[in-house]
């Protein structure tokens, strides 16, 4: 008796990449409604507000001016040189809103 292989070859990731493609890795018949996310995402307030322009960095704050003294004395790079790296830096409130709320709580992973 002659087992054929070439159905199961084709059938099986059809399978798994079906099974991957739902939410739970279980399908849906179209009689059941569709499954809600966790998390629904958040709705924009009417009037958003306008995001903080980007801002040069303050080098005369003290821990700026210790940190660049630490890092030229650690590393032996020039302290001009690292004050003039920064001087071209910019705070990105947008960036560092970002941040403090992680996307895992945000959106769904599917």
């Amino acid at each position: 008796m002659k087992v054929c292989l070439r159905p199961i070859l084709f059938v099986m990731p059809a399978l798994l990449l079906a099974a991957c493609a739902t939410p739970h890795g279980i399908a849906q018949s179209a009689a059941t409604p569709a499954a809600t996310p966790a998390v629904a995402p958040a709705a924009a307030p009417a009037t958003a507000p306008q995001p903080e322009p980007p801002t040069p960095f303050d080098l005369e704050r003290p821990d700026i001016v210790a940190w660049i003294a630490a890092v030229s004395a650690r590393h032996a790079i020039p302290a001009g040189e690292l004050r003039s790296l920064l001087a071209g830096g910019r705070r990105q409130p947008a960036i560092l809103a970002a941040i403090s709320r992680p996307a895992e709580s945000v959106m769904t992973w599917w």
